[in-house]
């Protein structure tokens, strides 16, 4: 009996990680730094971290919103770009629960076209 219990255990602990495979959730915001706007349609992409694998993206919603889908807990590097502003990096680590990096500011890019 005690075996029949260590194996299943064991079977359960190995579901409940490979549930957890790709099914994490990145969300945050996307503002822009002076106004305080949200950025609509901004763009956020998620990159493996060390060698930057593109794993999954997303773009804003109307309130700057957004939430980057199938991802597996790791350590990752968020890219946010937006027409007209600086596009900006952030790292962050998933580990068993999705993560809301908050608000991420982009600011304008000061460079005008002649």
């Amino acid at each position: 009996m005690k075996r029949f219990s260590t194996i299943l255990a064991s079977v359960l602990c190995c579901t409940f990680a490979m549930a957890q495979e790709g099914n994490l959730e990145l969300r945050g915001s996307l503002y822009d730094f002076d106004s305080a706007e949200p950025l609509y349609p901004g763009n956020v992409q998620v990159y493996t971290l060390p060698d930057s694998v593109y794993v999954n993206g997303a773009s804003t919603n109307d309130d700057g919103t957004f939430t980057v889908t199938k991802l597996a807990p790791g350590q990752y590097v968020l890219k946010a770009s937006y027409i007209g502003y600086l596009p900006t990096e952030k790292n962050f680590t998933i580990r068993t629960a999705s993560v809301n990096v908050g608000k991420v500011t982009l600011k304008a890019d000061s460079k005008v076209l002649d």
